[in-house]
Formats: structure tokens, sequence, C-alpha cells
């Protein structure tokens, strides 16, 4: 469906492939352009430009500019999800695949119709499970892993910088936080130069383009004016219960929080106690659920409205966090099972 199927969808053709189509035609981003055209403020040229330049470079190989072409860097963005998920199936098959089939079907045409929601909720949920693998064993790769798959999402969202900053908070908490027996989570080994350099490319990106849309005056619909003050006006008027309806109580957020259950008990019936670490991308993801509340308290449009066109869509965050989770216990007890069946 990726490439079979034309821009359809109201937001990737109006926002997210507009873009594209500009950086495509204007031969890259270049203000005398019209990027700070009041004209365009409807589709938002602030944010962040990594989808529509990998959609803009599919259509200059091409050499043409359609409908469907610029798909491909869906397709791009794919690529290393798939990767990701085949490497962590070494070993470990049953939960590998319970992983895999959440992650590839879950979003649904998430993945296909151009919105970019699907795959920032894919490349968080798989940088916090690299990172809770970090927690646990140090691996210098996982590490790095985790940090590039947050950063794709630093750069595909303005909400990445929220995942970005919950994921940052939450571990170093857990990098203090005792273990049951009293020990630490680990210690963190020095990292070679290039392995820092690596960790620090995506922070590079996002900065450049915040330092560009700052000179051109660009900036955020969603922040500004008055939006302290409308969020304690909308607090006071009970708005927020609106907003945890619309967030929290999602059938497919519930639904996974389910699993979730299902998997502690299962490794209770194992008489295995799951690792901190297990809980650390459902942690991240609560709290970044947490932030969309407070953002939706202070958004200028009409809260029911707002909730309404999005609020499906930027929970998924949350909810591959809680599916992270839900691997990482599963993972554990198919481990666990099969060392005790070889010994």
């Amino acid at each position: 469906p990726i490439l079979l199927e034309p821009l359809t969808a109201w937001d990737a053709r109006s926002i997210w492939f507009f873009h594209a189509k500009q950086i495509f035609f204007d031969d890259g981003l270049n203000l005398t352009r019209g990027w700070n055209n009041p004209e365009y403020g409807l589709f938002h040229p602030a944010y962040p430009k990594l989808l529509p330049l990998l959609a803009a470079e599919a259509a200059y190989i091409a050499g043409m500019w359609n409908e469907y072409l610029p798909k491909a860097s869906l397709l791009v963005l794919l690529t290393p999800i798939v990767l990701a998920l085949l490497s962590l199936a070494r070993g470990a098959r049953l939960s590998a695949s319970f992983l895999s089939l959440m992650f590839l079907l879950g979003p649904g045409e998430m993945i296909w119709t151009g919105y970019p929601d699907g795959y920032l909720a894919l490349y968080t949920g798989m940088g916090l499970l690299f990172l809770s693998r970090w927690l646990d064993e140090r691996g210098s790769l996982d590490l790095i892993a985790g940090v590039l798959y947050l950063g794709v999402a630093l750069n595909l969202k303005n909400e990445g910088a929220l995942i970005a900053l919950c994921a940052g908070i939450c571990g170093l908490l857990f990098l203090r936080w005792p273990h049951v027996d009293g020990q630490h989570l680990g210690k963190v080994r020095e990292l070679p130069v290039y392995h820092v350099l690596a960790i620090i490319l995506p922070l590079t990106t996002y900065v450049a383009w915040s330092i560009i849309r700052n000179r051109w005056g660009l900036s955020d619909d969603l922040l500004g004016g008055n939006s302290f003050q409308r969020g304690f006006q909308r607090m006071n008027g009970g708005d927020i219960f609106m907003i945890i309806r619309a967030t929290f109580m999602q059938s497919y957020f519930v639904w996974t929080l389910g699993l979730l259950f299902a998997a502690v008990v299962a490794a209770k019936l194992f008489h295995i106690r799951p690792r901190l670490s297990s809980a650390y991308p459902m942690i991240v993801g609560v709290l970044y659920a947490i932030g969309l509340c407070v953002v939706y308290l202070a958004t200028p449009y009409s809260l029911a409205w707002h909730l309404q066109m999005s609020a499906d869509r930027v929970m998924l965050v949350p909810i591959y966090g809680v599916i992270a989770s839900v691997y990482l216990i599963l993972h554990e007890i198919e481990s666990r099972a099969m060392l005790q069946s070889s010994a």
C-alpha cells in the first residue's frame, strides 16, 4: 500500500508532503521561496523536515513529482524498524514474533497513508527498548541504537522533543534507582569518541532546524500567547476530564495495559521477577501522555476538535511504550524457560 496507493490523507498531503513538494521544486530548503509566507501558516511550515526531505529526495531520484513516488520515503523509514526486529529475533522467537506483529500490524494505515505518527511511535518504542537493554547490560551498541532511534523520532515531529525529554529524565532516574538487591542497574562505561559522535548526531540535526526556523521567523502554533492562562482556565473548567477520556481511556491503550497485566501475571506464575528496566518504556510513555494532556490544555484551538482530530494518533507513542515493556517481560520469561529446558 505504501507505493500502490496515492496520497489522499489530508495532513499527509497538506503538511508533510506539501513541504516535500516545496523542497523538491525549490531545490532544497530556501527561505526566499516563501516558507515564511503568511498564507502558508495553515500548513505548519515550522514542523520538522526529516520526512519531507526524504520524500523530496525520493522524487529527485525518480526525476519527477507525483502522488506515489515520494511515498518511497516511508519505505526508507520502515527499513530500520524491520532490521531491528530481525536482530531481536535471534534466540527468542515467541517474544520476537509478538513484537514483530505488534510493530508491523499495530499502526494499521498509519504505515502507508503518509502520516508520520505511526513511525513516530515505532521509532520511540524501538528506541526505548534498546535503552532498556542498555540500562541492564550497559552495552554501548544498545545505547547508540536507542539514541539513534529516538533521534529519528526527535526529527520527525514536534512531539519528538517531549519524547526525548521524558526518555532522558526517566533514564537518569533509572541510572540511580537501586535494584531490589540494593545494587544499581550498573555502571556507565566510558564510550569511544565515535560512539559519542553517533549519539549527538540526531541532536545536531534537530538544533540545526531549530536555528533555521527561528531565523526565518517560524513558530509553533501550539505555544505562545496566553497558553498558560488558557491551560489554567480549562483546568478549572473541568476540561481535563475530557482530555483524560480521549487519551488514557482509549480502547487500544486500555487493551495494551491488559497485555502488560497478563505478562506480569505470567511472570509471577513462572516465579520470575521482571527486571526493573522492563518498566522503563512504559513509564516514559505514560509521562509523555501526561505531557500531551498539558499541551491539550494550552491549545489555542477548539479542545473538542483538537482531541477528535489527533488524540488517537498521538497516543500511539504511549501504546508502543507499553508494548515494548510487554516484550521485555515476555523475552525474560522465554529466556528463562529456554535455560531451564536446556539444563
